[in-house]
């Protein structure tokens, strides 16, 4: 049982790349939308002669569904907030896991659960209090479907 140290922190190691590698790649995707959304935009009001010709063009169906869709990508906190409760939910029972898997077994084992074990508990609660204030700030801002909330 003493060698289940260095296998838990291979098996974090592997969480940790991957988490890694699925924000990069996230956000280069993002970024390739955003870049390819920009150059449409661009293009497209370069064709047009006259600043009345792009307002007609913007104000019909077409256009709207154009602007539309650019705003999609941006304006989901909803998406990003379940995710963060997802993960937040997700580490600290594993973290709680860990703790609680400790007390079955002996020598040096026993103190890196306690640590691996406390470490992700607490970035558990840290996604969870993260997601808590995101909620909060994007109800506050009227981004979540609503009216903002005004500071009297």
């Amino acid at each position: 049982m003493s060698d289940i140290a260095p296998a838990l922190v291979a098996i974090t190691l592997c969480v940790v790349i991957g988490w890694i590698v699925r924000i990069v790649s996230d956000n280069r995707r993002r970024q390739a939308l955003a870049r390819t959304q920009a150059e449409l935009h661009t293009k497209l009001l370069e064709k047009f002669g006259t600043a009345d010709e792009a307002l007609r063009y913007l104000g019909s169906d077409a256009g709207q569904r154009l602007l539309d869709a650019a705003a999609l990508e941006r304006a989901n906190p909803l998406q990003r907030i379940l995710g963060s409760v997802q993960a937040g939910i997700l580490l600290a029972a594993v973290g709680l896991g860990l703790l609680l898997v400790r007390g079955f077994v002996s020598g040096e084992a026993v103190r890196a659960m306690l640590v691996l074990g406390t470490i992700v508990l607490v970035l558990g609660l840290g996604f969870l209090a993260s997601a808590g204030a995101a909620w909060a700030l994007s109800r506050r801002f009227g981004l979540l479907g609503g009216t903002p909330d005004r500071a009297e």
